[in-house]
């Protein structure tokens, strides 16, 4: 499980490296929807609204779109190791505070 972490960190990151090379969202789509089946893997329940999260992130190169993944405690449960180590986010509003402090 760590070494699946690992890899969706790697991924995320490359993703967001890739953004200027990569702008058009018919390119974008498929790398986050095998994100998504990744991440459904290891937290059932994740959200099918990553996709379209993912997909507006890479393209605005800061997080956006985030108030329907934040509706899913899978999503919560991710956070830590997509985003921040030590971060817990226990509701709905304190996902959307966090992406708010990002802007």
């Amino acid at each position: 499980m760590k070494k699946t972490l690992t890899f969706i960190v790697l991924f995320v990151l490359t993703s967001i490296l890739m953004i200027s090379c990569v702008p058009d969202p018919q390119e974008i789509q498929p790398l986050c929807r095998d994100l998504y089946s990744e991440l459904l893997d290891v937290y059932p329940g994740y959200p099918p609204s990553f996709v379209g999260f993912c997909v507006a992130t890479l393209q605005a190169g800061k997080p956006v779109a985030y108030q329907g993944v934040c509706g899913s405690e899978a999503f919560w449960l991710s956070m830590p190791e997509l985003f921040d180590e030590g971060l817990v986010i226990t509701s709905r509003q304190e996902c959307i505070n966090y992406f708010k402090s990002l802007e």
